[in-house]
C-alpha cells in the first residue's frame, strides 16, 4: 500500500493524479506531486520509510488548500491477518483556512484522501492534529478502509 510513493493515486481515492518530482530510487528525502480529487495540489517530501511498517510525508507546499503546509505519518500493523492503519495528521491553517473556520472542519470529517476523519478541530494558527485508525482488509487493495 505505502511502497509506491509516485503512484498513491491507485489506492488513495483523494488523490486524482500523482507522480514522483524527485529522480532516482525512492529514499528519505524523494519528493512527488499529487492533484487532488476535489481540488488543489500538495508537494510532499518522504520523510521517514520503513517499507511495510511506517511512512511519513511532508506536505512542504499547497495548492489552493485551507493549510499551509501538513504531516501525514501511516502506521501499518498486522492483525489476524489483516492491516490496521494508524493515520496521524498534523497540518497549519492558513489564512483561507482561519477565515473558513465551518468548512474547513466539515471538509477534515469528509476524509482525508477519502477517509473520513471522525474529530472535529477549531480552526487557530496553532498546528492542529488529527488521529485516524482504520482497518484494512485483504484481499484487494488496502485502501478499501472502514472505520
Amino acid at each position: 500500500m505505502l511502497d509506491n510513493l509516485g503512484e498513491n493515486s491507485q489506492w488513495n481515492p483523494g488523490v486524482k493524479r500523482s507522480s514522483l518530482m524527485s529522480e532516482g530510487p525512492v529514499i528519505q528525502g524523494s519528493t512527488r506531486h499529487c492533484d487532488l480529487a476535489q481540488f488543489g495540489g500538495v508537494n510532499e517530501r518522504l520523510e521517514t520509510d520503513i517499507p511495510n511498517v511506517r511512512m511519513a510525508v511532508d506536505l512542504y507546499e499547497a495548492f489552493k488548500l485551507p493549510i499551509s503546509d501538513a504531516l501525514v505519518d501511516f502506521n501499518l500493523t498486522a492483525s489476524e491477518g489483516d492491516t490496521d492503519l494508524a493515520l496521524h495528521y498534523s497540518y497549519m491553517l492558513n489564512r483561507l483556512g482561519r477565515v473558513a473556520t465551518g468548512t474547513t472542519a466539515k471538509q477534515l470529517e469528509k476524509g482525508i484522501g477519502g477517509w473520513p476523519i471522525r474529530s472535529r478541530r477549531r480552526a487557530s494558527a496553532a498546528r492542529q492534529t488529527v488521529p485516524y485508525s482504520a482497518h484494512l482488509w485483504r484481499p484487494g487493495c488496502a485502501g478499501n478502509a472502514t472505520s
